[in-house]
């Protein structure tokens, strides 16, 4: 519940790398009020049995240009001029939830790993020739992760990326990069 569905993942491995059911077992057996993970490579805040599970990746610098929308955690981690580190308690009180593309697209969009045969275009990309058996899109009515992000994200990287122009699946028009 931590990290996008393999369907979504540039690199489906991923699930395999992190996590195990032993540190599930345990975090869920202590019940802290908050757990800070990492490793993932995206920015994540989320609530589940009454844990918060946290985590401000810093990414490497390629994706922070590539996907910020997908890696930043709020408004200013690890994006803004000047990066404020994520504040995680503040005098025995935790701070209202960060906006994070990927934990707030799940807020909306129920998880479905029983829907394999749909990708989106950056991971169909992947396979030879551009081949693909399925369907590309993110189904009816879905919106792309990457809208979710903090507005101070999309604004970003709306300016850092000259040439990209994100469409829904109907071809329907929804940002374009070069503004």
């Amino acid at each position: 519940e931590l990290v996008p569905e393999k369907r979504f993942l540039f690199l489906p491995s991923l699930n395999k790398a992190v996590g195990s059911a032993y540190l599930d077992a345990r975090v869920r057996a202590l019940k802290p009020d908050a757990h800070v993970f990492g490793h993932t490579h995206f920015g994540w805040d989320a609530t589940h049995d009454g844990i918060r599970y946290l985590q401000a990746c810093l990414a490497y610098p390629s994706e922070r240009r590539m996907r910020l929308t997908t890696v930043c955690s709020g408004d200013t981690f690890p994006h803004a001029d000047e990066p404020t580190p994520l504040l995680v308690c503040d005098g025995g009180t935790f701070p209202p939830r960060y906006q994070c593309g990927w934990s707030t697209f799940y807020d909306s969009h129920a998880r479905n790993p029983r829907l394999t045969h749909m990708v989106p275009d950056y991971v169909a990309r992947q396979y030879a020739n551009g081949r693909t058996h399925g369907e590309i899109g993110w189904g009816g009515g879905i919106r792309p992760a990457w809208t979710y992000a903090p507005p101070t994200a999309l604004s970003r990287d709306r300016r850092t990326k000259d040439s990209r122009v994100w469409r829904s699946e109907s071809g329907e028009h929804l940002a374009s990069m070069d503004k």
